[in-house]
């Protein structure tokens, strides 16, 4: 494992939803495996896959929470990311091979923004720096703003989406070229967090290419890939791009500073203490809920339907301090979809 040799409790982890903060360069199913060491349990999984470059909040299951990642896997996400102009890659990200599909227009659309920001300190100021023309700033947020809201985007090929029941990063790999249709999506918020600025002076075709840098915050709905929304930020001003740092930071209402690092955990049980888990009935809060009675556990239970006052579809059923079912409504009753608890 990445980590090395990871200690083991000497009895299993409660049943609940872990957060972890993901290191670089480990995969996500290199998480799930330090967590089964980790929980002693075979029975571990995550909501959400991370790229092996990103960082940041990773949501696992434990036990029973398992069968509700599902749902958290459908929540909003809020992502950290910077952004490079002026080269793509085959990836999308910096780990790709690097490649121009418009020099001619990078240079002569941010031809005079390099040269103004080589001059001055190497920083522009997306609020108008002297460094930077207005109508630059503008266009920037053109872009920006063209990409909020209901939109459609076409994933990344180099992703999880699988194709004919093979993965499609795994045939892009083979050499193979994916056809991936576009899908629903809504960003929530797409703001700049810093100014414009000069990045690294990358390698593509035999020549150095000077690109531009800059960091944004994403708020966005289940599925979007955040490589993908860089990739249609070039294209709407007309130039290549692509990501270079990539941190997710909430999940739902779960946020990273909640979270442990995969080394952290390992630390706490090897003094032998438990590994941090929220219980299901507190992590369920993250969807619409509402409280049942006692009898109407016990009916649930049995995959009875039970007649309950709530509006949203699915919701979660919660009887005290114990998820008891996932429900979806049929007619002024509900039927229980997952049941968590025991008859």
């Amino acid at each position: 494992m990445p980590w090395g040799e990871l200690p083991q409790p000497a009895s299993c982890a409660a049943d609940g939803i872990v957060l972890i903060d993901k290191d670089p360069d480990v995969t996500s199913h290199d998480v799930v495996g330090a967590m089964r060491r980790l929980a002693k349990t075979r029975k571990v999984g995550h909501a959400g896959t991370l790229d092996p470059m990103a960082t940041g909040l990773l949501t696992i299951g434990i036990g029973k929470a398992t069968r509700f990642l599902n749902y958290l896997s459908g929540c909003d996400k809020t992502y950290r990311t910077t952004i490079c102009l002026g080269v793509s890659t085959s990836t999308e990200d910096a780990q790709g091979a690097p490649r121009r599909d418009y020099l001619e227009e990078f240079a002569a659309k941010f031809g005079a923004v390099i040269a103004a920001l080589t001059r001055s300190d190497g920083n522009g100021d997306v609020g108008g720096a002297d460094a930077l023309d207005p109508s630059v700033i503008a266009e920037l947020d053109r872009a920006r703003q063209a990409l909020v809201g209901e939109i459609k985007q076409v994933p990344s090929a180099v992703s999880a989406i699988k194709i004919n029941g093979k993965r499609a990063h795994e045939l892009v790999r083979a050499g193979i070229e994916v056809e991936i249709p576009a899908r629903d999506i809504i960003i929530h918020g797409f703001e700049f967090t810093s100014a414009l600025r000069l990045g690294k002076i990358l390698p593509v075709d035999g020549a150095n290419v000077q690109t531009l840098e800059i960091d944004a915050v994403v708020r966005c709905s289940a599925g979007t890939y955040i490589r993908a929304l860089a990739r249609d930020f070039g294209l709407e001003l007309g130039v290549d791009a692509h990501i270079t740092m990539l941190r997710r930071t909430e999940v739902g209402h779960f946020e990273v500073s909640e979270a442990n690092s995969v080394r952290g955990i390992a630390n706490l049980v090897a003094d032998g203490r438990d590994v941090p888990v929220i219980p299901l009935a507190q992590a369920a809060r993250i969807m619409p809920w509402v409280e049942i009675s006692p009898q109407q556990r016990t009916a649930l239970t049995y995959g009875q339907f039970v007649e309950v006052d709530a509006e949203a579809d699915p919701v979660a059923l919660i009887c005290g301090d114990e998820l008891v079912a996932i429900g979806a409504k049929r007619g002024k009753n509900i039927q229980p979809v997952v049941v968590f608890a025991q008859s």
